[in-house]
Formats: C-alpha cells, sequence, structure tokens
C-alpha cells in the first residue's frame, strides 16, 4: 500500500481483451476499492470479475457484456473529468 493517495486521482483507461472483454487496470486494492465505490455507488455499473495476485500488485475489472459499452465508456470519461477538473475523491452517496 502506498503512503501517497494521488494516485487515486490518475487517468483510467478503458481496454478491451478478446477474450474478456472490457477492463480497467487499477494500482493496487486501495485503486480498486475506491474506483469500485465510484462505479457502483456514483454510476450504478457493476463489473463482472477481478483479478489480482496480491493487495500491492495491480488489479484488473472486467466488465460483463451485457453492461453497455457506452455506459461504462461515459462512466471513465466522467470519473477522469471529475478528477481533472477537482483534484479529488468523489464522496459516495453513503460517505455523505
Amino acid at each position: 500500500m502506498r503512503n501517497d493517495y494521488n494516485y487515486l486521482l490518475g487517468r483510467l483507461e478503458l481496454k478491451t481483451d478478446p477474450k474478456s472483454g472490457l477492463y480497467i487496470e487499477l494500482v493496487d486494492y486501495e485503486h480498486f476499492d475506491y474506483i469500485d465505490d465510484v462505479l457502483t455507488e456514483i454510476f450504478d455499473i457493476d463489473y463482472s470479475f477481478r483479478t489480482q495476485e496480491n493487495d500491492q500488485a495491480p488489479c484488473y475489472i472486467y466488465f460483463e457484456d451485457k453492461s453497455p459499452q457506452v455506459d461504462i465508456a461515459k462512466a471513465v470519461e466522467a470519473i477522469n473529468k471529475f478528477h481533472t477538473l477537482n483534484g479529488k475523491e468523489y464522496l459516495s452517496p453513503s460517505e455523505g
């Protein structure tokens, strides 16, 4: 786990794996935990599964085929824009 959490605001990139479909690579578990909350609580987007060797290793979240690609792409774009313009993390509805 890193001491500097500014990396949580790093630019997300939506990629495609020929076998598994759309995915996002995240830095570590903390990054996954934050982006998972944003995707599910703010944008109502669920992922299909994630892979990660350990908490400090990169984490990959894969999206279900039934999730509209356009919605996922718009969410990633909105997250990147929010981070760039505001320089801070989203607050999830559960945080207040």
